[in-house]
């Protein structure tokens, strides 16, 4: 996986407040739910569900299943429920392939809306056995079982052509997993695109008025970039909230899945709001929205959440679970707790907890475990902080401790997310939910039982850094080498301890929306203003116009903000003022400033002894004065990239040649100009050894379509040593990656088994990532066959192979590609030698086998 180092968010907000948050967000609160199929039980699945709910308690469910034997792969089948989902009637094959066609391996994923006198049905197939280089589909009936005229490209009943076409690699999943609302008489058509490095949910548009409208679509591009293991995106329009909500589940398939929520106001861009609380089984996929013939959730509906869950095996046995869900909003951005109003902010759920003193106190010594959370309060990357002093416990190893990441809110450190905890005897360490105790017992050099001691915890992805008595350095720098708890809930827990818990807050890396003012900031020229949930500066004739970052100093990672130009002359500009040395240096005295002109050209300045433009003008098909536009900046020390809109690739791509700004402060800054900002976000984002994460998608996979050979590789089924560097991450029909032989033991150090990328000619490479099978548990859980001892080695072309990176003792990576970085070599060829193997299936669990689905190499870090 990524492993993730926080760089410098080293001067967070001050938070000496009883309860603040600089931003709400739509939270989905799962009530207790049942199962709607058993395919644990009976064999088979239905995923990917699509419902309308009639308004009569009557509901109607299509859902990709099994299909023949062989073939097809799947079909789309239908039930009812006249109960509000409680019992289901018979299922029925409603929509079959068409044989001869160009859908006749699958009909999957359906997408249902009704308008117009019509049931519409979209869904993927493909033409390519392996199951990739799938598109999407439609058909329609007048009843919800068919008969079903589809799409021929020009009109209804014939042959089937896609209406939604992929034309990326077709070694890559491509375009499938539809989704429609109808508003107004606009439908909304939204679907997966995934492609080399990308995945996506784009959304395209048609008018209901014209009844061949899959023939007349409009894109509007990127509605929401993901990640590997984010899954489909099902979108609904709930009325309540006068917004377009989206779930999807990541880390799918884990035990560490979770139902992401999002939203959009206009229908083509969606923000994070988080995750879905309550009911929720692990090891979930493929999540659908219920709602009414228009997609739509109306104010008195009983919405609800429906997916598959299940283990991965050679045949898909998932369970269905249909799950009751209510939206409310929580608090994120920031969070402080000082108890001097009581203990309104919390909810107790284990212990005997109490407010006395102006501090937060739990006074069993007793407990097991007891654990108060903070109400509606969600975090991701953030900075959470504590004073805790232990007042009594049962023996010198017991502890208190924060409670991090979880998924529900009345979850025990043992059901989710991390616990981060300090002994009485002044020890501490990381246990991680599903797995146990993750890090060693650390001295801290402190004594909680002395008196308060400051914990402090920041998360950035899977790495957490530890700091105890306001030490600069961790006492734990550790990066979760699995699937990793991304957003959640926080809380204080103790075990068979007394203490005492004050000032504790929470704040994100950073973001604004402004929709709570701009007490985040300080103006320092010009006039400035919130209107509409955007931050303005108005003052034409303001050279410059600038608002500073109150209390932050950022330094590699990315920085992210949506600009405007109002009114302007030609020439005058918008931007971002970054890694200035001082809060009120202009931008032409320290730091760097990206700025973007009204006519959408873009351009680098540095400020200081340099005080010039080092990157002149570069024209961009941006209009700053039509709309939004989104500016993207990663940097890691001299490299600036600059990106804009969803493009994959930079604008702008620059090394510093001289001394370079590091950490600094963050301004908004424009000239002669009338403009606004909206959306700001920071986040450090790096790789082990402090390197900056870029952004996979912009760096190339050396390895891809090159030749591998190894010493040992079973060629069956979809298994062969080439599957290697495909360009296949995640295991498909076709390609599931590479195999050996079987073993008798893990200990093969006698007779290593080697596999090796011509890299076609000498390379600079820094980073290997390989990739688990998938699909297959191993004996115990987790994922079987990823090698447990190796070495990376590598060569240069006509040169002899010497070791770069030794791995021991490689934990189980649950699904999760893991990466490995060293020293930049200059090689042709990298080699992965193993000498011990993992863990079997639960399938065959007597024999040991290195299974690998992919391999890439990088060169990752810059100058």
């Amino acid at each position: 996986m990524l492993s993730v180092v926080l760089i410098a968010v080293v001067c967070l907000p001050s938070l000496a407040f009883a309860s603040s948050s600089s931003a709400s967000h739509i939270a989905v609160t799962g009530s207790p739910g049942w199962d709607i199929y058993e395919g644990a039980t009976i064999g088979g699945y239905r995923y990917g569900p699509s419902f309308i709910d009639n308004g009569d308690g009557s509901i109607d469910m299509w859902a990709c299943s099994e299909g023949g034997s062989p073939l097809p792969y799947d079909y789309i089948r239908y039930q009812r429920s006249t109960d509000g989902g409680r019992t289901w009637g018979s299922n029925q094959i409603v929509l079959p392939p068409t044989a001869g066609s160009m859908d006749a391996l699958s009909t999957c994923d359906p997408g249902v809306i009704k308008f117009g006198g019509y049931y519409y049905i979209a869904y993927t197939s493909t033409t390519n056995r392996g199951g990739t280089d799938n598109q999407i589909y439609v058909a329609r009936s007048t009843g919800p079982t068919g008969p079903w005229e589809k799409w021929d490209g020009s009109g209804w009943g014939g042959y089937p052509q896609p209406f939604i076409v992929y034309d990326g690699s077709p070694l890559v999943y491509g375009a499938g997993q539809p989704s429609f609302v109808v508003k107004d008489s606009t439908l909304y058509i939204y679907y997966s695109w995934v492609d080399n490095n990308m995945n996506q949910l784009r959304v395209a548009t048609a008018s209901t008025s014209n009844a061949n409208w899959p023939g007349s679509l409009t894109y509007h591009g990127v509605a929401l970039n993901k990640s590997t293991f984010e899954d489909a995106t099902d979108v609904k329009y709930v009325e309540s909230l006068n917004k377009f909500i989206g779930v999807q589940t990541n880390n799918w398939g884990s035990d560490v899945s979770y139902v992401e929520v999002f939203s959009s106001t206009d229908g083509y861009s969606f923000t994070r709001e988080y995750y879905m609380d309550g009911d929720h089984f692990a090891k979930s996929s493929n999540a659908g929205l219920s709602g009414d013939a228009y997609g739509h959730i109306k104010a008195d509906d009983s919405p609800f959440i429906s997916y598959a869950y299940g283990s991965f095996g050679p045949a898909l046995n998932w369970n269905t679970r249909l799950t009751p869900i209510t939206f409310s909003t929580v608090k994120s951005g920031a969070f402080g707790d000082t108890f001097s109003t009581g203990i309104g902010n919390w909810t107790a759920y284990a212990g005997k907890w109490s407010a006395s003193g102006g501090a937060y106190r739990q006074s069993s010594l007793t407990a097991d475990t007891a654990y108060a959370d903070v109400k509606k309060t969600v975090f991701g990357d953030a900075a959470y902080e504590t004073d805790v002093h232990i007042t009594g416990a049962a023996d010198p190893g017991e502890w208190a401790g924060l409670h991090i990441g979880k998924i529900k809110a009345d979850d025990n450190f043992t059901e989710s997310g991390y616990l981060v905890f300090i002994r009485a005897n002044g020890n501490m360490a990381i246990f991680k939910a599903g797995t146990g105790q993750v890090t060693g017992e650390i001295a801290s050099g402190v004594d909680p039982t002395a008196g308060s001691v400051h914990l402090k915890v920041v998360k950035s992805g899977g790495n957490l850094k530890v700091y105890a008595g306001g030490a600069a350095s961790p006492v734990i720098n550790w990066t979760d080498p699995g699937l990793y708890y991304d957003s959640g809930r926080f809380g204080l827990v103790t075990r068979m301890a007394s203490a005492v818990f004050d000032n504790v807050t929470a704040a994100n890396n950073f973001g604004d929306d402004f929709s709570s003012g701009a007490g985040g900031w300080t103006a320092d020229s010009g006039t400035w203003s919130i209107s509409g949930g955007t931050y303005n500066q108005t003052n034409m004739a303001a050279d410059p116009g600038a608002s500073t970052m109150n209390g932050v100093v950022f330094g590699n990672g990315v920085m992210e903000m949506d600009v405007k130009i109002n009114s302007a002359s030609a020439g005058n500009w918008v931007g971002l003022h970054f890694a200035k040395t001082n809060a009120a240096d202009a931008y032409y005295e320290s730091g760097y400033l990206v700025l973007m002109e009204s006519n959408g050209n873009l351009s680098l300045y540095k400020g200081g002894a340099e005080n010039k433009v080092v990157v002149k003008p570069v024209p961009t098909e941006a209009n700053p004065t039509a709309g939004f536009v989104h500016l993207k900046i990663m940097k890691h020390e001299g490299n600036i990239q600059v990106f804009v809109g969803n493009a994959a690739s930079p604008q702008i791509d620059w090394n510093e040649p001289h001394t370079a700004f590091g950490s600094g402060y963050l301004s908004l800054v424009n000239v002669k100009s009338s403009v606004s900002f909206d959306n700001v976000r920071l986040t450090t984002q790096t790789v082990p050894g402090g390197t900056a994460n870029l952004g996979s998608s912009n760096i190339p996979n050396l390895a891809r379509f090159k030749t591998v050979t190894a010493n040992d590789s079973l060629a069956i089924a979809d298994w062969d040593v080439s599957k290697l560097t495909d360009g296949i991450e995640s295991p498909v029909f076709g390609s599931a990656g590479y195999t050996t032989h079987p073993y008798a033991s893990d200990d093969i150090s006698s007779t290593p088994v080697w596999v090796d990328v011509d890299l076609g000619s000498d390379q600079t490479v820094d980073k290997v990532k390989l990739f688990p099978r998938l699909f297959t548990d191993a004996v115990g859980g987790g994922t079987p066959n990823f090698p447990v001892d190796f070495t990376i080695q590598t060569a240069p072309d006509g040169g002899s192979y010497s070791t770069v990176a030794t791995i021991a003792n490689q934990g189980n990576p649950v699904g999760f590609p893991q990466e490995y970085n060293f020293t930049p070599v200059t090689a042709r060829h990298v080699r992965v030698l193993v000498t011990k193997l993992g863990t079997p299936t639960v399938d065959d669990p007597g024999s040991y086998r290195l299974q690998l689905a992919e391999i890439e190499i990088y060169h990752y870090q810059l100058p």
